[in-house]
């Protein structure tokens, strides 16, 4: 049976001024896959999960998300993928409930699967205590589980995660890499970035690594690893993205 490709992207770019934050990126996403992203800070990675996901418009090339262009389909792609952001944006004078009701509301969603679907993620997340309560009163963990349970209001086709294990604790971290791979056993579509390099080894079977704007490496982990003789996915993301601050290092240690 032939691959079905729900994340296809040709050529994509982005400028800011004469900043190229991207440049001219191509690869495909499997649907059902765990797919990592993966980069240095500043190489290209928030930019382009926001192209993706409509939120900025490419400077050059083309992109389908689930079929739909992201120039001319921007409202079917936006119903149907979960977007998690690098840093949460919460309306933090809403209760939890209030907020995934927005939410639901936004995605079209009817008023009894809203609650429904929030008191089942509430629970999931350890939050059904704190579900009547304004989310400025959550922690920094908290708050990351509360963006992510917007992100699954609506079962999504495809999730755009941008850091998902960040401010969590080592017992949440866990629990959401096991939702991610159960998830993925359900033919939903994984599209994750991260600079955790283990989460990104254990979950994810295909990565792309880009830097300074472009892909420099994509395929299957395993493969890679074994082509570029790495021990791991560190070694292989370090001879990829260059050595410089190893060497400033050793120069600073002398």
């Amino acid at each position: 049976m032939a691959a079905e490709f729900v994340v296809d992207v040709k050529n994509l770019s982005k400028d800011f001024g004469d900043v190229k934050a991207v440049r001219s990126i191509s690869f495909r996403v499997e649907k059902g896959k765990v797919f990592g992203f993966l980069g240095t800070n500043g190489a290209g990675k928030t930019t382009t999960i926001k192209m993706l996901c409509c939120l900025l418009r490419p400077t050059g090339g083309d992109a389908t998300v689930l079929g739909h262009n992201i120039l001319s389909g921007q409202m079917e792609i936006k119903r149907k993928v979960g977007y998690l952001p690098e840093t949460p944006i919460l309306y933090e004078k809403f209760s939890l409930r209030e907020f995934l009701s927005f939410i639901g509301r936004l995605r079209s969603m009817d008023s009894g699967l809203i609650e429904k679907q929030s008191e089942r993620l509430a629970k999931l997340f350890g939050l059904e205590e704190e579900i009547d309560k304004q989310i400025s009163s959550y922690s920094k963990g908290m708050k990351q589980k509360a963006s992510l349970a917007a992100a699954l209001i609506h079962d999504p086709e495809v999730l755009f995660l941008d850091e998902p294990t960040s401010g969590l604790d080592a017992r949440s971290a866990k629990m959401v890499k096991d939702l991610l791979v159960g998830l993925s056993k359900k033919g939903k579509t994984v599209f994750m970035s991260t600079h955790i390099m283990e989460i990104a080894d254990e979950l994810c079977k295909e990565v792309a690594i880009i830097d300074k704007g472009s892909i420099v490496g994509i395929g299957d982990l395993r493969k890679m690893e074994k082509g570029a003789k790495a021990r791991d996915l560190e070694q292989l993301f370090l001879g990829l993205t260059g050595g410089e601050d190893e060497k400033e290092l050793a120069e600073f240690l002398k």
